[in-house]
C-alpha cells in the first residue's frame, strides 16, 4: 500500500501435502485495508540454505491479495496468530474501538470481534501460550 500503518508476518499453510508453506507480509494501510504479499523465494536460494550459504533473492512482480478491509476506519494494528485447533487467526484493529478476529488466509470467514473499548486502538500485540 501507499501509507502502511502495520505490518506483521504470516505463513500460509500448502494446499497439498507434499506443497510448501507459502510465507507472506501482511500489511494494513491508512485507508482500512490489509493486503497479503507473497515472499519471493527462488532456486538458487534454496540451494544456497540446503549449503548454509547467505542468499540473495531478486524480487519478482507477485500480485498482492486484499485480505480483509475495515469500513471508513484506518488500521492500527494486524497480527496473525495460531488458534487452538490447528488453523490460525489474523487480528486487525482500527480507530472505531473494535478488533476483528478472522480466518487465516481465508480471512473472509469472520470469527468473531473484541467490542468494549473505551478509546482507540493505538496498537496491539498478542501473546501466545505453548
Amino acid at each position: 500500500p501507499k501509507r502502511t500503518k502495520c505490518t506483521s508476518f504470516g505463513v500460509v499453510p500448502p494446499l497439498k501435502t507434499d506443497g510448501k508453506d507459502c510465507h507472506v507480509i501482511l500489511a494494513g494501510d491508512l485507508s482500512g485495508d490489509a493486503f497479503a504479499y507473497p515472499v519471493p523465494v527462488s532456486d538458487a536460494a534454496e540451494n544456497c540454505r540446503e549449503n548454509g550459504e547467505a542468499a540473495s533473492v531478486k524480487p519478482t512482480s507477485t500480485p498482492r491479495r486484499l485480505l480483509v478491509g475495515h469500513t471508513a476506519s484506518m488500521l492500527t494494528g494486524l497480527q496473525v496468530v495460531p488458534n487452538d485447533v490447528g488453523g490460525q487467526f489474523i487480528l486487525t484493529s482500527d480507530r472505531d474501538e473494535k478488533i476483528r478476529v478472522s480466518h487465516f488466509p481465508k480471512s473472509y470467514v469472520i470469527h468473531g470481534y473484541l467490542l468494549g473499548h473505551t478509546a482507540f486502538i493505538s496498537s496491539m500485540a498478542a501473546l501466545t501460550v505453548p
